[in-house]
């Protein structure tokens, strides 16, 4: 299966289909309480003081970001570990 949220609105107005189908996929129960993410990088070395990661400021262009998930058929391995033969 896959779906896809072109918008974050769209999580939002087909919470429905996407409740059934991330409940489903992740095996979670969305009433449980939310998890909530902390993506603080105050502390990482490397990285200015304040833990803001401005690439202008560290002298380097603007990037995109794409983040996906996938899952193969259980008694298929992920495409870069198949033989030629079970590619075919």
């Amino acid at each position: 299966m896959g779906c896809y949220a072109m918008d974050p609105k769209d999580y939002d107005e087909f919470y429905v289909f996407f409740r059934k189908a991330l409940e489903q996929y992740h095996k979670v129960d969305l009433n449980v309480k939310k998890h909530v993410n902390n993506w603080s990088l105050k502390g990482v070395e490397g990285l200015p003081e304040d833990g803001i990661l401005d690439f202008s400021k560290l002298g380097l262009p603007a990037v995109s970001m794409r983040v996906r998930t996938g899952r193969n058929l259980n008694k298929y391995p992920l495409p870069g570990a198949m033989t030629k033969t079970q590619r075919i």
